[in-house]
């Protein structure tokens, strides 16, 4: 609900005063949270700072505000915001980052740490942590592949033997098979002999047990460093209940066709799927980022499904060689992307 952002914003603000009194208080939105605190603070700010991090104001609220950015933010330019900002608030440049690297900018973050002390006149008395910077970003490059394989681990508990080799051979990939130009780059070829074991609902079970065994591990991976993400959210897991059954089919349908050019090993299923969903999402964001802010969003936006395909690529990849099922990972895919898309989007039923 959208029209209610501001609403939201300005009763936070009153728990916090009604919480901590006589304590000051500061504002800090990214993106839409930025724009959040925007319309809650335009007429009557209940704040004693606001900073907007990746958006600009429509109109600087009548308290200290500053406005925070990368240098390669696609939403608007340096110049822009200079001149929205005016002599009403100030400015804060990164050299490093672009709208989705922002909150996780040490420079942006320390910068906004020492405006706000010195705004409020809290001296040092918060400062940034570098050693906690560190451990936040070690705990996400170890933890998601650390959950890939217990994914892949609880996929593979006690699965049936795999079929014989050339039991169910699929047919050559035909003239419009749109993975057959990454399967010659990579090298596929021969008949085209699917992993599969057990009967279908078997491989599917194994699938769901992937995608739900993931999306709990990665729930509390999120939520601990990087932004809220609990299963516990009705209308976000109603959600990815509606999608989930969908996509799975979707990915049922797009797998036997990946399996038809013959990927042979968990790598090139994985390569295969990544850049035959990805190349053509990255190029065409490449483009869009060459025309500047503004247009520029709307290429990062791509270039970041087409990371989430990729990354759905290696769930694939993973979950088919941990149930030993081609169309586990078919179902493993579909659970994991409606996941993404149910609690990673403002997307509700």
């Amino acid at each position: 609900d959208w029209s209610s952002n501001a609403a939201q914003v300005e009763a936070w603000c009153a728990w916090a005063r009604a919480s901590f009194p006589g304590l000051p208080l500061a504002y800090l939105g990214h993106s839409m949270g930025g724009e959040a605190g925007d319309a809650a603070f335009r007429e009557n700010p209940a704040v004693d700072a606001f900073v907007s991090l990746g958006m600009l104001p429509r109109r600087v609220p009548d308290c200290p505000t500053l406005i925070a950015f990368g240098r390669y933010e696609e939403l608007f330019s340096e110049e822009t915001a200079r001149e929205v900002a005016g002599d009403r608030a100030e400015v804060l440049v990164s050299p490093y980052s672009d709208h989705m690297l922002e909150i996780t900018d040490p420079f942006l973050v320390r910068g906004i740490v020492a405006w706000v002390n010195t705004t409020l006149g809290l001296g040092g008395t918060v400062a940034f942590s570098w050693t906690r910077w560190a451990v936040l970003l070690a705990a996400m490059l170890i933890g998601v592949p650390a959950t890939l394989v217990l994914a892949e681990k609880a996929a593979s508990y006690q699965r049936p033997s795999p079929m014989p080799t050339g039991i169910a051979p699929l047919p050559p990939p035909g003239r419009f098979n749109l993975f057959r130009p990454a399967a010659r780059l990579l090298g596929c070829a021969g008949e085209a002999l699917p992993p599969m074991s057990g009967s279908m609902p078997a491989a599917m079970v194994r699938g769901a047990v992937f995608g739900v065994v993931f999306a709990m591990l990665m729930s509390l991976l999120l939520s601990a460093n990087v932004f809220t993400c609990s299963l516990n959210h009705p209308a976000r897991l109603a959600a990815w209940l509606v999608l989930a059954l969908p996509l799975a089919a979707l990915f049922l349908r797009t797998s036997h066709a990946l399996e038809r050019v013959n990927p042979g090993t968990a790598f090139r299923r994985f390569a295969v799927g990544a850049l035959t969903r990805a190349t053509p999402l990255l190029v065409i964001a490449s483009l869009l980022a060459l025309r500047g802010p503004g247009i520029a969003f709307a290429g990062m936006m791509l270039a970041i499904l087409a990371l989430v395909f990729a990354f759905v690529a290696a769930v694939h990849a993973l979950a088919t060689r941990g149930a030993g099922d081609y169309r586990a990972g078919a179902v493993a895919s579909g659970i994991v992307l409606a996941w993404i898309t149910a609690f990673w989007l403002p997307l509700v039923f």
